[in-house]
């Protein structure tokens, strides 16, 4: 169970771990010192005021320059869809410790384009819960939810053209679910269910399907299927026409960094023999970047800490690329993640941090520039370069400013000559 400031009896109805899992990071594991995050922060500083250079490679303003005026509750557990009819991503639920341990049931709606959050009031909703899932089906303009946190079966689907929530009533289900994945494979025209908790509290390796049209639940028997794990993550893939998983904890197997992918057409699950990708790691969040076609997976937990990576995979390719952001979100585990096809964005909320406090950030990222941009304006930011690993960026930007100064002032005396 993971360990958190305060009395925090009853965490397990919102993250529970199998008894052999990996561990919970404690506080002298963490990677980064507040000491070393506010010396790269005074870098950061003193690079930018002298670097001529722009952080948006691409030379197009995709990054919001104010700060959102209102926003959701810091949070973790929470699940987010992009809705194609209003371009915004929508995000329902999660948990929070502030203000003592409690589950969240609102519905929040976020437009990259304006910078803006905006609380839905809805007739219905689901109820509070953390650890659910959700994807947008295409064909129905509709967000289908499924599972969470105190055992709960309900199917709910979301319409985006009357901004509602409708309770859906299947013959079947999965039965009690959470930190699982869903994926909607448009091909298919279904949402695919895969792993999770199951309500003995044991991990799952079932495959289900929700057929969009007719609403109803099927499970599949395929004669190959990853191991059974929670906190993996999976998103459909349109240059492969297959749903990508990757990631996760398959108990006593422990931290995955398989790649697999899923032809709901067939109903067929396939390893993927991929060039590069992160370590084992679980609870990272990915969404897919369709004008790119790049699987975009940010953060995540290895071995017995919380990474900031930033991490994309090319189906056409089957090969990760780990990413160099001059910038990066701090390190956190089971946010969630949206692609903005209207801005071409991808949007980060909240998670999990390094000490395993609520976060309550929004983020996005642009793939052409390499860019993460906060855009609540939080002084919570971490320097990429926090850690040895990866210095070339920071050093190569300084190297070409510090060059360039000295240009200037050579050009500056000889035109006093």
């Amino acid at each position: 169970m993971i360990a958190a400031p305060g009395d925090c009896s009853g965490t397990h109805l919102y993250i529970q771990f199998v008894s052999n899992n990996s561990g919970a990071s404690s506080p002298s594991g963490r990677r980064h010192g507040v000491e070393h995050m506010l010396r790269g922060k005074m870098l950061l500083g003193v690079l930018l005021l002298l670097s001529p250079i722009s952080l948006n490679a691409s030379g197009t303003s995709v990054m919001p320059s104010q700060a959102v005026e209102m926003a959701p509750e810091a949070r973790a557990g929470h699940s987010m869809a992009f809705d194609r009819v209003n371009n915004v991503s929508l995000m329902f639920g999660g948990f929070s410790y502030v203000g003592g341990l409690h589950s969240i049931g609102d519905t929040w709606a976020y437009s990259a384009a304006k910078n803006e959050w905006n609380l839905l009031e809805t007739f219905s909703h689901p109820s509070p819960r953390a650890g659910h899932s959700m994807a947008y089906c295409a064909s129905t303009h509709k967000i289908v939810l499924y599972g969470g946190s105190g055992h709960q079966v309900d199917t709910w689907s979301y319409s985006c053209n009357t901004q509602e929530w409708s309770h859906l009533y299947p013959h079947r289900n999965p039965g009690p679910r959470y930190y699982h994945d869903l994926a909607y494979d448009p091909v298919k025209n279904a949402v695919v269910l895969f792993g999770g908790f199951d309500e003995d509290g044991l991990v799952s390796n079932e495959t289900w399907v929700l057929d969009c049209s007719t609403k109803q639940w099927e499970q599949l028997s395929p004669a190959v299927a990853p191991l059974a794990r929670y906190g993996h993550v999976m998103v459909y893939d349109s240059s492969l026409g297959q749903i990508v998983l990757t990631g996760g904890n398959a108990a006593s197997a422990g931290h995955q960094d398989d790649t697999w992918v899923f032809n709901a057409s067939t109903s067929t699950w396939t390893e993927k023999e991929a060039t590069g990708g992160p370590d084992p790691l679980k609870w990272s969040s990915i969404t897919y970047d369709s004008l790119n076609q790049r699987c975009i997976l940010f953060g995540g937990q290895i071995e017995d800490h919380l990474v900031h990576e930033t991490w994309t995979y090319r189906g056409e390719d089957n090969e990760w690329s780990r990413r160099f952001p001059l910038i990066a979100p701090p390190s956190r585990i089971i946010s969630a993640m949206s692609y903005d096809s209207e801005s071409n964005v991808t949007v980060l909320f909240g998670g999990l941090g390094s000490s395993y406090n609520n976060l309550g950030d929004t983020w996005i990222y642009e793939f052409q520039s390499n860019t993460w941009a906060n855009v609540t304006a939080s002084a919570n930011t971490c320097s990429s370069s926090d850690t040895s690993e990866e210095p070339f960026p920071i050093l190569l930007i300084l190297g070409l400013s510090t060059t360039t100064i000295a240009l200037v002032a050579v050009a500056f005396a000889t035109s006093k000559k």
